[in-house]
């Protein structure tokens, strides 16, 4: 018989992928003000269905621009390697 732990587990994995867990987090909050506005704004133009597609599009966005600020450090740092190796 299996434990409640290993029960959980293999509930939270993706069907047809044993090795894939899904991964969940729980946000409560409440905004005010200029936030709760535009919130109420991107419902009203039909730019946003919920408050979860609110937040997951915010939340890719702001992956998009890690990961674009990661691509152009590297980039910088590949540059100064260049630039403080000895020339031949």
């Amino acid at each position: 018989m299996r434990s409640k732990s290993e029960s959980k587990e293999q509930k939270s994995r993706i069907p047809g992928n044993q090795d894939t867990k899904i991964e969940k987090a729980k946000i409560s909050i409440t905004l005010l003000n200029q936030p709760a506005r535009f919130i109420k704004s991107l419902k009203q133009r039909g730019l946003a269905f919920s408050n979860r597609d609110i937040v997951v599009r915010a939340l890719l966005a702001l992956e998009e621009q890690m990961v674009a600020l990661d691509l152009r450090k590297s980039e910088l740092q590949k540059q100064e390697a260049n630039n403080a190796s000895p020339e031949y």
